[in-house]
């Protein structure tokens, strides 16, 4: 039996206010995914928070 997945992914671009790059990523969760770089676990992006939502 397979797991059950998701029937929607985001993809997102957010911009870090502290050096102004950019950072694409992919979630089923949205929401989570944003707080989870801009608390700073999110292993990619811990260094370079706060984010801005640039394009969704």
């Amino acid at each position: 039996m397979s797991p059950v997945r998701p029937l929607w992914y985001y993809t997102y671009v957010l911009q870090s206010e502290r050096d102004k790059n950019f950072y694409t990523g992919v979630t089923a969760n949205l929401m989570l995914r944003i707080k989870q770089h801009n608390n700073a676990t999110a292993k990619a992006t811990k260094l370079r928070k706060p984010f801005e939502v640039n394009l969704l």
